[in-house]
């Protein structure tokens, strides 16, 4: 259900190669691949400024990096790969551009009838 192979699940096939149409192909590209970068998201409030943001984003990826952080994340087997802010903004976004039918048909899926 990644994006993209795992390295060491290489000759597994993605599944969004697996289906035979394209409606299909984008409620997996939508609903399981778009969402994982954004589940564990921080937010501000709309008009932040921009320079505030930054501050926070980088802090936040300072920290992703910090030696002290990450030994403390193996001890517990964590797994630390936080997208950036960027990542996380683009991944939002295609979500409010999808197609109106596309989103009923997920709807249908995830919450039934």
């Amino acid at each position: 259900m990644t994006p993209e192979p795992l390295p060491e699940l290489s000759k597994v096939p993605l599944a969004v190669n697996l289906v035979r149409s394209d409606e299909p192909r984008k409620l997996i590209t939508a609903a399981v691949q778009t969402t994982p970068p954004i589940t564990r998201l921080y937010a501000v409030p709309p008009g932040t400024p921009k320079d505030r943001v930054r501050t926070l984003q980088k802090s936040f990826i300072d920290t992703m990096k910090d030696p002290d952080f990450l030994a403390e994340a193996k001890k517990s087997n964590l797994e630390i790969d936080p997208p950036s802010g960027d990542e996380a903004g683009k991944a939002i976004d295609s979500l409010f551009h999808l197609e109106p039918a596309l989103v009923a048909k997920m709807k249908t899926i995830l919450l039934g009838d």
